[in-house]
């Protein structure tokens, strides 16, 4: 294995300066750019690596974070968001390593997390209450932390994401801006998701400034597929005179569920009804009738996420407390119509 000292030996200066310019630090001390540009050339001609696990011992970090994702990392939401981080872990020379305990393994968990020298962490959950359990003990064993596409109101580490109640308020202006004006909202209850309540809400803001007819909400039993249909029947087969003209979804899989219902009951969407999903997945293209959709940046939530946790680990830089907010945009496409 190539060594500093082998580097040093084939430059003509000592191993300190080597060590030096190899850790950024030539600027510090006036190192002459002539002699880093040999020295980097030297070693790559040599193939020298730096020793990672060596450095950790050193410092008592490593470049590596970790993303803990307690839901399914299957879903496509959660890849975009890691595919953000993993994007800007890289350009700044870190590592990820991603875990997905139960919640039996929390100290399991962290016990890895210390023994491996993990710089920081990031969290992923649909509920702040879920999480604020791993909050507090990566606070109390120091380790950098935040939270991505979650409002994170503990005070520990940072949140980052998207403007869920103007998204929502937005897609009710949009129909209204169609002529709507019965718009029902699609929802789920008894969910510990901070989401729902902020769309929800967004929602009820919306009807109020574009809407003269009083709002509507429907609340649905789960996520599973097909499991509110009962609710969605009844909905359909609702008089045309008093049913819904427009139904905003809370997110685009139960805008799905609702084109199924539709097409069981033989009812046609746009022609009968329009609908609008929420977060930009790509099951909405699929669907017969492409959804109009409120698009969520899920790869920048990833990616502002871990420049920020870098910068707090890298620069020292506080982010307690801190909630960053993205914006969110309507994808137009084919499932809704312009009343008369």
């Amino acid at each position: 294995m190539v060594t500093m000292s082998d580097i040093a030996q084939a430059c003509g200066v000592s191993r300190s300066v080597v060590s030096l310019v190899l850790n950024g630090r030539e600027k510090e001390v006036g190192i002459a750019q002539q002699t880093r540009d040999r020295i980097m050339a030297a070693a790559e001609e040599l193939g020298y690596c730096r020793n990672e696990l060596a450095r950790a011992i050193v410092t008592g970090r490593n470049n590596v974070v970790a993303v803990i994702v307690s839901g399914d990392p299957d879903l496509e939401f959660t890849q975009r968001i890691i595919s953000g981080a993993l994007d800007a872990a890289s350009e700044q020379n870190f590592s990820v390593k991603l875990f997905q305990p139960r919640p039996e393994e929390m100290e399991t968990t962290l016990r890895k997390l210390l023994e491996q020298q993990i710089a920081g962490v990031l969290l992923h959950d649909a509920s702040i209450r879920i999480l604020e359990p791993w909050l507090k003990k990566l606070k109390k064993l120091g380790i950098p932390c935040g939270v991505f596409n979650l409002q994170n109101p503990t005070g520990i580490g940072f949140g980052i994401y998207s403007d869920d109640h103007a998204g929502m308020e937005s897609a009710v202006e949009y129909l209204a801006g169609l002529g709507h004006r019965r718009i029902a909202h699609l929802t789920t209850k008894d969910q510990p998701f901070g989401y729902v309540e902020l769309r929800r809400n967004g929602y009820l803001d919306g009807m109020a400034k574009y809407s003269p007819e009083k709002p509507r909400i429907l609340e649905g039993i789960s996520w599973g597929f097909d499991s509110n249909l009962e609710l969605l029947f009844a909905l359909l087969e609702e008089p045309a005179e008093t049913r819904p003209t427009a139904v905003a979804c809370s997110t685009d899989f139960l805008a799905a569920e609702l084109y199924h219902a539709a097409y069981l009951r033989k009812k046609f969407i746009p022609e009968e009804f329009s609908v609008v999903g929420y977060g930009g997945l790509r099951i909405g293209t699929y669907l017969p009738v492409p959804l109009t959709t409120v698009a969520q940046p899920f790869w920048e939530m990833g990616n502002r996420a871990m420049e920020t946790l870098l910068n707090t680990i890298q620069k020292n830089e506080p982010s307690d407390g801190s909630n960053i907010l993205l914006e969110t945009e309507i994808i137009v496409n084919q499932s809704c119509r312009e009343l008369s």
